[in-house]
């Protein structure tokens, strides 16, 4: 490409685009970029042509103020050569394009007249953890209101496989074109976790994805193992009980050993009747036992839940845990608790293996 990289950016700078080199500059790039094979698809490759996008956009745009400026391409003309070289990479041009210009990879898409929410889920899944590609996704779902559903399944399941856009989404308000359809849902279905979580647009998306009809052509695994997970809405108390954090659970024990010492005090000053002076207090102890065991479940169930929501990271190796205290609860969650630790299992296993190239393309 020879000077490419520094003649871009010169026009760049100077809005010469009216030189005569310009031509020549336009037709030469073009060339070089379209006889490039995929084998040579590489990071300098995807950055030139993502270059390339930028210099003739913004000579477009100055083309509306500078009547001289005559010579620029279409850049739909441009793509459309370019899938028509290259269509049986289409899949991988749009993967490594969606990192390098979100916006130039739906607009390729656009072009080629395919729809990524049918033809190319796995670009949606994989690419979400790029901060302007996910913005794009996010607004086309929510413009999308006849098959949110389908959407909300993809960005699911890319918040179930990346902290990162979990996060995003769970700091994202929620999003009040999603609210009638939130509305719809019953309440025994419902992904809202009372004080533990805010309402969020993560929330909004999880609710939907469960209780959505719609089919897409990419595999989700992690949110078929979250479809076999009761719904926070199932649990009446849980709006009670999963805004305890840690503070109050030690509260708790401490008032729970407090109440025992107590009861085991009076029955034994007002142990005149001997007699029932040991079953008393057993039934006391299997009393606050039972409190205890409420107690420990609602903590556990938060953490679960926060943890299946990929918002609380945990291994699959509970020692490997981010703090001492969350890998205490981790080894309690999957000894005490069997059918949620296996569900904890399954998903940091798939968590631990999922990788982009493991995604099957579409129709397989």
């Amino acid at each position: 490409m020879g000077d490419y990289r520094l003649v871009a950016r010169s026009f760049l700078e100077t809005k010469a685009y009216e030189h005569e080199s310009w031509g020549n500059f336009l037709d030469s790039t073009r060339k070089a970029l379209l006889s490039t094979t995929e084998a040579n698809w590489d990071e300098h490759w995807l950055h030139d042509l993502h270059l390339f996008n930028v210099v003739v956009s913004d000579a477009q745009q100055c083309s509306t103020h500078a009547p001289e400026i005559k010579m620029f391409i279409d850049l739909g003309d441009f793509y459309e050569a370019l899938v028509c070289k290259q269509q049986n990479s289409l899949a991988t041009l749009l993967h490594s394009y969606a990192a390098q210009d979100a916006a130039a990879a739906f607009r390729l898409a656009d072009i080629c007249g395919l729809d990524l929410l049918e033809s190319f889920p796995q670009v949606v899944v994989s690419n979400c953890d790029q901060h302007p590609f996910f913005a794009l996704v996010a607004q086309r779902a929510i413009n999308d209101g006849n098959r949110i559903g389908a959407w909300a399944q993809l960005l699911a399941e890319a918040g179930l496989r990346s902290p990162l856009v979990a996060s995003m989404m769970q700091d994202t308000d929620p999003e009040g074109q999603l609210e009638d359809s939130v509305a719809q849902v019953p309440i025994r279905e419902s992904w809202e976790l009372g004080a533990l979580l805010r309402k969020s647009f993560y929330l909004q998306i999880i609710t939907l994805a469960l209780t959505s009809e719609s089919k897409v052509h990419c595999r989700c695994p992690i949110l078929d193992v979250l479809r076999r997970t009761p719904a926070p809405g199932r649990l009446w108390w849980r709006r009670v009980l999963y805004g305890h954090e840690y503070p109050v659970f030690a509260a708790g024990s401490l008032c729970v050993v407090g109440l025992l010492i107590l009861s085991y005090g009076l029955v034994s000053a007002l142990g005149t009747i001997r007699n029932v002076h040991g079953p008393t207090f057993i039934a006391v102890m299997l009393i606050f036992s039972l409190l205890y065991y409420v107690l420990l479940r609602a903590l556990g169930l938060s953490t679960f839940y926060r943890t299946m929501l990929n918002l609380r990271n945990v291994s699959k190796t509970p020692s490997r845990s981010s703090s001492p205290l969350g890998s205490a609860f981790d080894i309690w969650t999957l000894a005490i608790f069997p059918s949620e630790g296996r569900l904890l299992r399954e998903v940091a296993g798939i968590r631990e293996g999922v990788s982009p190239a493991s995604v099957p393309q579409a129709g397989t």
